[in-house]
């Protein structure tokens, strides 16, 4: 129930999109800062647990449109109860529109994760299935917290595709703050 509960009050927040209009590219991708939230119980009391979340912005196309705006919640939350266990989420919003459009019970058919800086490319059929170019099983959390711009290519059944860029910079930092990490070790 409490699970529950979290993700709603989390899906209600959703995005604050400022405008609903057309978008030729996804380059224009500046983070909010990184916000650090409240994990509340059923009585809306804080437990002393805290997620992560930033928005970011690109575009999907279908059958019916192309170019159009898209809202991504990135969130970052400890789900199993072990200390420094924390699982990354995205949550999509086409249009821009404050709705949840798609998240993970709906697996897309490709992801790709491309950070042109490092030179790393990591596909898969979906989020959970991630490989790097050596074949090697990779983690959405992995992935981001190597600190850069990822560029994320994924497409959906019936011809849905998103196309958005992450700026994973300060994700790291995020994470102690909300003491889903350790603070690393100054050796």
């Amino acid at each position: 129930m409490k699970k529950h509960l979290c993700l709603l009050i989390l899906s209600v927040v959703m995005f604050g999109c400022s405008e609903n209009k057309k978008s030729n590219n996804s380059e224009t991708i500046k983070p909010q800062i990184w916000r650090i939230g409240d994990i509340v119980n059923d009585f809306d009391e804080p437990t002393g647990k805290h997620y992560i979340s930033a928005d970011f912005y690109g575009i999907f196309r279908n059958n019916a449109t192309s170019g159009d705006l898209l809202g991504i919640r990135l969130i970052a939350r400890n789900t199993t109860g072990i200390e420094y266990d924390y699982s990354i989420y995205l949550e999509f919003d086409e249009y821009c529109n404050g709705t949840l459009d798609i998240d993970y019970s709906d697996d897309p058919i490709y992801v790709k994760i491309v950070n042109k800086e490092a030179r790393k490319v990591f596909k898969g059929q979906n989020f959970y299935d991630l490989k790097d170019k050596n074949g090697a099983y990779v983690t959405l959390e992995n992935i981001l917290t190597e600190e850069g711009l990822y560029t994320f290519e994924v497409a959906w059944k019936y011809n849905l595709e998103y196309q958005f860029i992450i700026d994973s910079k300060n994700i790291n930092q995020a994470l102690v703050d909300a003491k889903l990490a350790p603070k690393p070790d100054k050796n």
